[in-house]
């Protein structure tokens, strides 16, 4: 890869995904981080994402790295959402500064779920007709998620809700107003700052860093499976054969598409969803001038078809959540007795 200023970025020996790697490449690149702006280190991660894996310039472990390492950059940035890396943010009660033993609860509203986290244990969640959780401790630090924004719920006067400002750093300011910090942009920074010294330190976290944000494109185009020339060749064919054919075109469309997806990686729930409408619409448009022939009760039916075939692929990616979940606890764990 080469930056335009900076010239080549880096060829390095082999080495694993890992902090030391990531400076040791940014200290030979001469870059400075410092000075770069939250879009140019988005540029560079676009850029590193895009690579071909045919370029030998940098390993895996250099090329994740430093993927892994501007995330964490943007993470310490100042009112900056890290899509995916967002999905870590409350594993802050796992860091060194952390208050001993406080509890983080989060009503997230978005999703009909309640998230309770422990230091050094396993997340808890409660949703539907579920385990309930254990009631709130007297010092716990429970935050309302609502339309992707946190607000801090107060047991401890008569506005209950308190809002901050929706810049970025809103779940940061919910837990440095928990925290009484004297200045909120300071405390910021610095629980941005222990969240990722949190992530670097664990190799599982790490993985998740280098991988999880933002869309990654997928493995291959989307590709329209060849159609019959029958379909056409076949006046007579009632709409219900018509329906059948089209059918299989948008399945086979959207199964291609959805599989690459998931092949590269893991996906929060609502990223997820949002990755099949735009599948679906894709799907849907390579029938093309095909549509018009059909009535819209046939539509809706094609349409409940690719809502079936997304069960499968959301049952695939929650095991892999749940898989990437355990890998996280047992790692925290593992560091926390080391």
């Amino acid at each position: 890869m080469r930056d335009a200023q900076h010239g080549p970025l880096l060829v390095a020996p082999p080495d694993r995904l890992c902090r030391a790697t990531f400076d040791r490449l940014i200290g030979e690149s001469g870059l400075s981080l410092r000075l770069l702006s939250c879009q140019a280190l988005k540029d560079l991660r676009q850029a590193l994402l895009a690579a071909a894996d045919a370029d030998r310039t940098l390993t895996a472990g250099e090329k994740f790295s430093l993927i892994a390492g501007l995330n964490l950059e943007l993470l310490q940035r100042p009112r900056t959402w890290n899509e995916g890396i967002g999905d870590l943010q409350p594993l802050i009660v796992n860091a060194a500064g952390w208050p001993q033993g406080r509890a983080l609860r989060i009503v997230d509203t978005d999703h009909d779920a309640i998230h309770l986290y422990r230091p050094g244990e396993p997340e808890q969640c409660h949703r539907g007709n579920g385990p309930e959780l254990p009631p709130p401790e007297d010092d716990e630090i429970i935050l309302l998620r609502h339309g992707n924004h946190f607000s801090l719920i107060r047991r401890d006067q008569d506005a209950v809700i308190e809002d901050v400002p929706a810049n970025g750093d809103c779940f940061f300011s919910c837990i440095s107003s928990a925290l009484q910090a004297e200045d909120r942009a300071t405390s910021n920074l610095d629980l941005r700052r222990q969240l990722a010294d949190l992530i670097w330190s664990s190799p599982e976290l790490l993985l998740v860093a280098s991988a999880h944000d933002g869309a990654l494109a997928p493995a291959r185009p989307l590709q329209p499976a060849p159609v019959d020339d029958s379909v056409d060749a076949a006046p007579d064919a009632g709409p219900q054969a018509l329906t059948a054919d089209l059918s299989t075109v948008a399945l086979d469309s959207y199964r291609t598409g959805m599989a690459s997806y998931l092949a590269g990686d893991v996906f929060a729930p609502d990223r997820l969803q949002q990755l099949h409408e735009v599948l679906v619409e894709g799907a849907m448009t390579v029938l093309g001038d095909s549509m018009s022939d059909l009535p819209l009760p046939q539509l809706d039916a094609i349409r409940s078809q690719l809502d079936a075939a997304f069960e499968e692929f959301r049952e695939q990616n929650r095991e892999a959540l749940e898989a990437m979940q355990r890998k996280i606890t047992r790692s925290i764990k593992k560091a926390r007795s080391s």
